[in-house]
């Protein structure tokens, strides 16, 4: 199920495995870091009523985008309201990428959020519905 769509990403609810999905759009591909900034917190303005504990960013269209600063922002104004719809797991898929963001994330309520890259969609969506 769509739950956002605009021109450069679509956000659908995989309702049977819980996951919120985001999926740049071949457009996003032209964005620059401030464009990518401004479509995810437009995503996050919206009041979406599907909640889920797992996230799986396909980042391969705006890979190019991605790098420490992308991550530290991510880390400032994303995880946040993550944090409010109680997520547990974020999954990235990548082409390929030099970054390690394997970890868990601290937030400031004792909440944890686990993060992974992965290059292969089955292993990703393993690695979500496994109790890691």
């Amino acid at each position: 199920m769509i739950i956002y769509k605009s021109k450069f990403l679509e956000v659908n609810y995989l309702e049977v495995q819980h996951i919120k999905h985001f999926l740049f759009s071949p457009y996003a591909s032209y964005m620059d870091r401030e464009g990518l900034f401004h479509e995810m917190l437009n995503f996050l303005s919206h009041r979406i009523h599907k909640r889920s504990r797992l996230f799986y960013m396909d980042m391969r269209r705006v890979e190019h985008l991605t790098d420490e600063e992308f991550m530290s922002w991510f880390h400032t104004y994303i995880l946040p309201k993550t944090a409010s719809f109680q997520a547990t797991k974020c999954a990235w898929l990548f082409n390929g990428t030099d970054l390690n963001w394997d970890k868990k994330i601290a937030l400031p309520n004792r909440q944890h959020i686990h993060h992974k890259t992965f290059t292969d969609p089955s292993k990703l969506m393993n690695w979500l519905h496994s109790g890691n």
